[in-house]
């Protein structure tokens, strides 16, 4: 069974593993890009003030490894009826509802705060 959870981006280890996930998925799609930066996602999922708020998900599987991740992406100011999602998961692990868990998970998640679009 895979466990969807939110990380706090404090939690440095945790944000290791989520931007992990980021990081090897970025590079498989554009592998002669730059892909986000560490400081750059850290200081988004850190981000109190501005106009979007990031929700950092993990999906992880039963031996606690991270195999899949989801940012959810709500507005604080416009857009109230509004979430965005991404999604990544490991090469290895798709084909298997990790992706969907974390869709199900985020959608349940954006619904609770009154989204009505994902």
């Amino acid at each position: 069974m895979i466990d969807i959870v939110q990380i706090d981006p404090r939690d440095e280890a945790a944000f290791d593993e989520w931007f992990g996930v980021l990081e090897a998925t970025d590079f498989e799609r554009w592998p002669d890009g730059p892909g986000w930066q560490r400081h750059e996602r850290l200081a988004m999922a850190r981000n109190e003030e501005g106009p979007e708020i990031h929700r950092c998900l993990a999906a992880r599987h039963p031996d606690g490894r991270v195999i899949g991740i989801g940012d959810l992406e709500t507005y604080r100011h416009e857009n109230a009826h509004l979430a965005r999602l991404d999604v990544r998961v490991l090469p290895a692990e798709r084909r298997r509802g990790v992706g969907t868990s974390i869709v199900n998970a985020a959608g349940d998640m954006a619904r609770e705060e009154g989204r009505r679009e994902l």
